[in-house]
């Protein structure tokens, strides 16, 4: 059995509470979520997510990492 791994998605998720206006901080009502792609590949083996989504979370450790990839099995 044969397993490919395909459209892997790192992203990156900061989560905006409020921002500084004139010297006060400005809470927002909801926050804010800027999503960012750090990585993208069609086809790539476990151990090459386990090391991308390692370096995403070492990198920006006060950020959500959200990793998503489709699982095919050829027989």
């Amino acid at each position: 059995m044969f397993m490919s791994l395909e459209k892997l998605k790192i992203t990156e998720v900061e989560v905006e509470n409020g921002k500084w206006v004139k010297g006060k901080f400005k809470d927002h009502k909801t926050p804010k979520e800027k999503h960012k792609v750090v990585f993208e590949d069609n086809y790539t083996n476990l151990m090459e997510i386990v090391s991308e989504a390692k370096h995403a979370a070492e990198r920006s450790s006060h950020n959500k990492i959200i990793v998503s990839f489709e699982i095919n099995a050829e027989y």
